[in-house]
């Protein structure tokens, strides 16, 4: 498992974490995975995404820039909670 500033990096996120770490609804997440266009995993009520195959949906559809680092979704996904946790008064 690949290590990224001393935190393991998840390999699977949820729709509302896949979906906030891509830009996108989570609607629109579970939309482009029952149509195909996403690889997902069910597991028992809850789809999941490999963190890797985000990745690499963002990497092909990319226009130019610096090649990003891998767990960048990752590390966006521990970013966003962090904030939600502030915000919360956590």
């Amino acid at each position: 498992m690949a290590v990224s500033n001393d935190r393991l990096c998840p390999i699977a996120v949820g729709l509302i974490d896949g979906g906030r770490a891509i830009g996108i609804a989570p609607e629109t997440l579970r939309a482009w995975a029952k149509r195909g266009k996403l690889p997902s995993v069910k597991l028992g009520r809850r789809l999941l995404f490999k963190v890797t195959d985000l990745e690499d949906f963002l990497d092909r559809h990319r226009r130019g820039g610096p090649e990003p680092a891998r767990c960048a979704i990752v590390e966006l996904v521990a970013m966003m909670r962090e904030k939600r946790e502030v915000e919360r008064g956590g």
